[in-house]
């Protein structure tokens, strides 16, 4: 069973314009999902899509990247590193040790962020305001 969503509505009556309302909302979405972050360890380097990015948590000299199938990577750089690379609106920082995707965020609740896997994280006092607003005008067409 193949689960559409509707991205968009496009009226005969008023074609030509909804059409290019429509391309303009498009744009945007289809660059996201073109991004990629680059992960680099000792012998390799691997694209990883930017939606497959739940978030990224500093632990102790390093920042560990979790990713959307469980996979958990570590990068040798500061969290402000990674956020400066990534430029995405996308992603917000929730805590002083961890940026979270906006897509992933199911729900905000007594100050923690609730990921569609389940797992909690926690949203600084300071950070709240700026993590409501951004989850609340974050659109997820895909």
């Amino acid at each position: 069973v193949q689960v559409v969503h509707t991205f968009y509505f496009i009226r005969k009556s008023n074609l030509k314009i909804d059409f290019a309302r429509a391309m303009i909302k498009l744009k945007p979405i289809l660059q996201d999902r073109k991004q990629v972050y680059c992960h680099k360890n000792k012998n390799q380097v691997i694209k990883i899509p930017i939606h497959n990015i739940v978030y990224f948590e500093v632990f102790k000299n390093y920042v560990e990247l979790h990713l959307n199938d469980g996979q958990k990577l570590i990068e040798r750089k500061s969290l402000s590193e990674i956020v400066d690379e990534l430029n995405n609106s996308m992603f917000v920082r929730i805590h002083h040790s961890i940026v979270v995707n906006l897509r992933e965020i199911e729900r905000i609740e007594n100050g923690s962020a609730i990921l569609r896997d389940g797992n909690s994280l926690p949203i600084s006092v300071r950070n709240l305001p700026q993590v409501i607003d951004a989850y609340e005008s974050f659109e997820d067409d895909f």
